[in-house]
């Protein structure tokens, strides 16, 4: 996979991730640190581009 499409995809996951941590904190009374709220972000980022990378949606897969 080409390297830009990589990160359209890292920052299509952790931008929303990033928002929905530090607005629904404050919708239920109790805020979510700026650290932790990146880490979140950037730690579903890697996870989604991996699982992306490694899974082969090709018809030759096996279940």
């Amino acid at each position: 996979m080409k390297p830009h499409i990589k990160l359209l995809i890292a920052v299509a996951v952790a931008v929303p991730v990033f928002i929905e941590l530090r607005t629904l904190g404050g919708m239920l009374g109790f805020e979510v640190s700026l650290p932790a709220s990146i880490v979140a972000a950037v730690v579903a980022a890697v996870v989604v581009v991996l699982v992306d990378e490694n899974v082969s949606f090709d018809r030759s897969m096996s279940l």
